[in-house]
């Protein structure tokens, strides 16, 4: 049998300018330059962690304007930037290249170490929050019960938490302690010097706004806290002022006694003696009516108000719990993703025989 040959046609190159020619040249050989030579800060993945930084380093240095502490949203965008800029440097050190600079590199060690104390704060973050949202729901029990004393409790034991909070944002703050090496300027130096220099850099750099993201995003966390439990410390208290509405219409009555009593004695002095047994006591019945119907209506505008504030409390409560639920569920993927990176870098340092 005949063998199958298969037909082709070769069509010429079309002629085209020798200045055309060797800029297109040019750029096929730095496009094989850039996807050989991986440390270089126009590399995709390298490029791609210096912008997840430079979004993340924005969010934190960005203060509101209107308020002092940062919006429920606000720390759900810090919690998935921060998890974003992990991702794209554990993609950075998986990459072959950037394992074998940083089996050199002096840089490794140091790097090592803020990824662990990094590790350490979010998981007493994680512990926190935990005993914040125990406490959130005790609050929210005792107001809808009127509890006071259970209420006092609550909100003592929610202010001591925040402060725990504030504590384990200033060691997010300083967990970082790696300062990286110069970048090198030099055009004449090596590949393998670049290579050693280039990625500290880009590590530590991301690293430190991590750090400094973390330090704000639990700060936030505990502002946000401090102010919707503010609030509801009105609570506490509203046992004594319900007493006291009961009380007040009797310094009105002796109040209007003394004043009676010297109306009396005025017309006792101008010969109006036979009336002053009769008139105040007609006085004192419209006056009891008035003072009635008075008291009633501040006691129904005030539990209105009282009825008010209680549900707006509680829903500024409910706001709280969900966003310590959504910083807990997003904590718990830093935490995750810093306990890969740590276990990469481990991997770099011991390779397997």
């Amino acid at each position: 049998m005949a063998g199958r040959f298969r037909r082709t046609i070769t069509f010429p190159e079309p002629k085209t300018d020798p200045a055309c020619r060797a800029i297109v040249s040019a750029k096929r050989a730095s496009y094989r330059g850039r996807s050989a030579s991986l440390p270089v800060r126009f590399h995709p993945i390298i490029s791609n962690l210096d912008d997840d930084v430079a979004s993340l380093r924005s969010w934190s240095q960005s203060t509101p304007s209107s308020t002092h502490h940062r919006s429920f949203t606000s720390l759900l965008d810090g919690v998935d930037l921060i998890s974003v800029t992990l991702v794209s440097l554990s993609d950075l050190l998986s990459h072959p290249q950037s394992a074998d600079s940083l089996r050199i590199s002096p840089f490794t060690d140091p790097f090592l170490d803020d990824l662990m104390r990094l590790a350490d704060s979010y998981d007493s973050f994680r512990t926190s929050l935990i005993n914040l949202m125990h406490l959130q729901s005790e609050t929210q029990s005792a107001l809808r019960c009127s509890d006071s004393p259970r209420l006092a409790s609550s909100l003592r034991a929610q202010r001591h938490a925040g402060k725990d909070i504030i504590r384990i944002a200033s060691m997010a703050k300083v967990a970082v302690k790696t300062k990286p090496p110069p970048t090198p300027l030099d055009q004449s130096a090596s590949p393998d010097s670049t290579d050693v220099a280039i990625l500290p850099v880009a590590f530590c750099d991301a690293a430190r706004a991590i750090g400094a993201a973390s330090a704000e995003l639990i700060s936030g966390l505990a502002a946000l806290c401090n102010e919707s439990i503010a609030p509801v410390a009105v609570f506490i208290d509203t046992a004594g002022p319900v007493k006291l509405l009961k009380i007040w219409w009797v310094v009105d009555l002796l109040r209007w006694k003394s004043r009676a009593q010297k109306r009396a004695q005025e017309r006792k002095e101008q010969s109006v003696v036979k009336l002053i047994k009769i008139w105040w006591v007609a006085d004192l019945v419209r006056w009891k009516s008035r003072a009635r119907r008075r008291a009633m209506e501040r006691n129904k505008q005030g539990e209105l108000e009282v009825r008010m504030e209680r549900k707006m409390a509680m829903e500024k409560l409910e706001v709280l719990e969900n966003c310590i639920t959504a910083v807990e569920n997003g904590s718990v993927k830093v935490f995750r993703s810093l306990q890969n990176a740590r276990v990469s870098v481990l991997n770099i340092l011991t390779p397997s025989i």
